[in-house]
């Protein structure tokens, strides 16, 4: 595997440790005395809050109009959307 494939491969595995409070059982035997504080998948999950915003909406312009072109491009895309789990595939 490659260098860089191997480092990118560790730091998601510490990412998913923190993310699961799982962290010291990297450490080995030194992580038995060791406690994490807070909530990590909190920080996580806020972070991915804040750079994606709280919602997410399609939307076409002059769908809000009477333009009935627009307002079915936008509930295709939408059913689209919902079919394709695009919000978990953004995360």
């Amino acid at each position: 595997m490659p260098e860089a494939d191997l480092r990118r491969l560790a730091a998601y595995t510490v990412l998913a440790a923190y993310d699961t409070n799982q962290a010291a059982a990297l450490l080995g035997e030194d992580g038995e005395d060791r406690r994490e504080y807070g909530d990590p998948a909190l920080i996580v999950d806020q972070t991915l809050t804040h750079l994606l915003g709280e919602t997410q909406q399609i939307v076409v312009a002059g769908a809000e109009e009477a333009d009935q072109a627009a307002q079915d491009v936008e509930t295709l895309l939408r059913d689209w959307a919902d079919s394709e789990h695009l919000w978990m595939r953004m995360q």
